[in-house]
């Protein structure tokens, strides 16, 4: 995380450009590809999530649930999908944002059958401004930056807030624990990786 632009750097005899010990541990990496990927709210209403839990930690992750403002000023709550509880980094993941491929690049205008990407969620948050152009950012919510441990609410209940304000971007650098492919064995060559 210090900027490292050297292949044979290291820290604690870790190699920077490989897999971190976690990753092998318990994500069986081995010759990680790393890679750096981020999420904007282009819209013009701010996203946001939240899951709840009877318990501080819910190990077992539980249903997600998004509130939906309208312009009017009215809001509703829907179902959206699945937290999970990320043991590395020791707070939620949302799941379900976005799905990452590797493909062989065969030839020019073909693509081999593509492998999934380990990436388990994101903790989302207002990280960086997604435009620099514009100064049309919406004010941080205090539910955005990186509030993915759980709080105490007035029902007893434990509950979390993530999202993204209009204007804004989650980012996640490759030096981020959980940011790799695993290349296992791979052979040299191209490869495209996609994110959606």
């Amino acid at each position: 995380m210090a900027g490292f632009h050297n292949s044979s750097a290291s820290v604690a005899d870790q190699p920077a450009y490989d897999c971190l010990p976690e990753e092998t541990v318990q994500q069986g990496g081995h010759h990680c590809l790393r890679f750096t990927s981020g999420f904007a709210n282009l819209g013009p209403g701010k996203f946001e999530v939240f899951g709840s839990s009877n318990v501080p930690v819910a190990v077992n992750g539980g249903s997600l649930f998004q509130d939906v403002y309208r312009s009017n000023g009215t809001s509703y709550v829907r179902p959206s999908g699945f937290f999970t509880f990320h043991q590395i980094h020791a707070h939620y993941h949302v799941l379900g944002i976005a799905k990452f491929e590797l493909y062989p690049v065969l030839a020019k205008d073909r693509l081999g059958p593509p492998s999934d990407v380990l990436k388990e969620g994101f903790c989302l948050g207002d990280i960086k401004m997604y435009n620099w152009q514009s100064w049309g950012q919406a004010e941080v919510s205090p539910n955005s930056p990186d509030n993915c441990e759980p709080g105490l609410a007035s029902d007893g209940k434990w509950r979390f807030y993530e999202g993204i304000d209009p204007g804004w971007e989650d980012s996640y650098k490759w030096q981020t624990s959980g940011q790799f492919v695993n290349f296992g064995d791979s052979p040299d060559g191209l490869y495209l990786l996609r994110g959606r």
